[in-house]
């Protein structure tokens, strides 16, 4: 029995590290498309803990580069990444990044209570008829849209990701060097 256990754990070990090496790769990846296409104009409510009845523009942001986000509450992937997204938007705003994280299954006063405790530093807004998650073809969350100073995708990514590790920090300095 004794060998078994040693197996076991053995076993154990060497799968838990095929599975952080995994993660890793796939936290670096992004997919730039082939041709980059103009972004769909985003125009939705914006969840504001301090006012009401703000409209967001995704056109405002023209110059600026931006990733937009698509998340739930009831995504636990989606909130494992938010603080990091939160992080990367606070040490690159001064260099033209926006984080816009837009809810797809969430009331406006969900999402207001959420950001309220949380107190994320990026834009919320609320997609109540799914209308934005159609127009950008998400069929999973979370999925992220990069949005260059010229107002094309730049990339895309699926799932969850570390936004503050060092190779997405490194490919989101070479996009905000792009003009």
């Amino acid at each position: 029995m004794p060998g078994n256990k040693s197996r076991n754990i053995l076993f154990v070990i060497l799968w838990l590290f095929t599975l952080s090496a995994v993660g890793a790769d796939r936290v670096s990846s992004l997919e730039n498309p082939r041709t980059r296409l103009l972004a769909p104009e985003i125009s939705l409510p914006e969840i504001n803990v301090f006012t009401k009845n703000t409209f967001f523009k995704l056109s405002e942001l023209k110059g600026k580069l931006v990733i937009v986000n698509f998340w739930s509450l009831d995504c636990v992937p989606c909130l494992t990444e938010m603080g990091s997204l939160n992080r990367l938007s606070r040490e690159y705003f001064s260099d033209g990044l926006r984080v816009v994280a837009i809810a797809v299954n969430n009331s406006a006063q969900e999402i207001r209570a959420y950001q309220k405790e949380k107190k994320w530093s990026f834009r919320m807004l609320v997609d109540p008829h799914r209308e934005i998650r159609k127009l950008y073809e998400v069929d999973a969350i979370p999925v992220s849209y990069i949005i260059g100073r010229d107002g094309r995708f730049v990339a895309r990514v699926k799932g969850s990701r570390n936004w503050f590790s060092a190779d997405i920090r490194r490919q989101i300095e070479i996009f905000l060097k792009s003009r």
